[in-house]
């Protein structure tokens, strides 16, 4: 059996939803998983510990979101000793700061590498575009480096091969597992006489909750809105409170979910991303789901329901309405999403990616 490296520079929201997957089906297969991770108090819940399946080895480790020449020197010494110490098969690096620190690290280590930065740093839509160009030449440059790049849907490739030339980049999608008492919970609901509308995620520019106040606020008069999260984003709270929006604070992976299972309609406003996970939950628990056109978002809805993709706050309140005011349609379409994530998204389908990625397929 091999030893498996994850290294993330956040232990917190989808990206660790993946890993704890990841890791469940690994340790399942008699394999030795080490997670060398960070936590922020802005984005990780007290239980989050608990939540990693238990037999993975936790290695904590700092590293900073942005790009510090200082720290990120001293994370990847660390890393690099830490490394030479575990001799891994496979080293799976999460996250574009990981991978920057990561793939150095690994340098001449003999460990295969695979880099996931779920959603490329260049991506980013709330930064200079002189800062844009400076993280793709970032990762142009890395990218010479071994090992295999993975973006998680074909949009977010797409945009990646206007910076890596070199290297094929392969395509392995997110996968969830939603809990049965989820499932059960959804079908026992009773709906409340207002409809609820809502999202998941950290209060971050990424996720764009000045776009998700301007839509909730067009809808005010037929729904109840919530925010599925927290985050250090005093903007976003101002903006989100303005709109009236229930804003919960970062909860347990379980909680969570059991929230988004409470809801009507979900909405996805993020600018940018990989693969948003909580819209595969919601598809997962056949809740109807209305997405803003970005990379990652679109990926999910456009071979089933190309109409609930959406351009401005004012289109995204016009198929809330539209599906708020349709009960057939809303289970047809939740019927059609569940489907769709069932086929496409599956655990074991990921897994098996990964394994022929780490060399490991017999």
């Amino acid at each position: 059996m091999a030893k498996i490296v994850h290294v993330s520079a956040t232990l917190a929201t989808g990206i660790f939803t993946v890993i704890c997957v990841l890791t469940k089906r690994q340790l399942l297969s008699g394999h030795e998983v080490i997670v060398i991770g960070c936590t922020r108090k802005d984005d990780s819940v007290s239980t989050w510990r608990e939540e990693l399946p238990e037999g993975v080895k936790l290695i904590e480790l700092s590293m900073e979101r942005e790009i510090d020449p200082r720290t990120d020197l001293s994370a990847s010494m660390q890393l690099r000793a830490i490394l030479k110490r575990l001799k891994p098969n496979c080293v799976h690096l999460h996250s574009s700061k990981a991978g920057a620190i990561g793939r150095i690290a690994a340098l001449g280590l003999g460990s295969i590498v695979v880099y996931q930065p779920h959603g490329f740093s260049f991506l980013r839509r709330d930064i200079s575009k002189l800062k844009l160009a400076f993280y793709g030449f970032c990762e142009a440059v890395l990218s010479m480096l071994p090992g295999k790049i993975v973006a998680v849907s074909e949009s977010e490739r797409l945009e990646a091969r206007r910076f890596i030339f070199l290297k094929r980049i392969e395509v392995v999608a997110n996968s969830i597992e939603v809990p049965d008492a989820v499932h059960d919970f959804r079908t026992q609901r009773v709906p409340g006489s207002r409809w609820k509308v809502g999202t998941c995620g950290r209060i971050s520019p990424q996720k764009d909750p000045g776009y998700f106040a301007e839509f909730a606020s067009g809808c005010q008069d037929i729904a109840d809105f919530q925010w599925i999260g927290g985050g250090n984003y005093p903007l976003g709270y101002e903006q989100l409170n303005r709109a009236s929006v229930e804003v919960t604070g970062v909860l347990g992976r379980e909680e969570a979910t059991m929230r988004i299972a409470d809801l009507d309609v979900y909405v996805q406003t993020s600018a940018w991303e990989g693969l948003p996970i909580a819209v595969l939950e919601a598809m997962a628990i056949g809740i109807p789901v209305v997405v803003r056109d970005a990379v990652g978002n679109r990926d999910l809805i456009q071979g089933i329901e190309p109409d609930l993709i959406v351009d401005s706050p004012e289109e995204m309140s016009t198929r809330v309405r539209a599906l708020c005011f349709d009960l057939d349609m809303r289970n047809e379409i939740g019927k059609k999403l569940k489907g769709a994530a069932t086929r496409d998204y599956s655990a074991e389908t990921q897994y098996a990616a990964f394994l022929r990625l780490y060399g490991l397929c017999c």
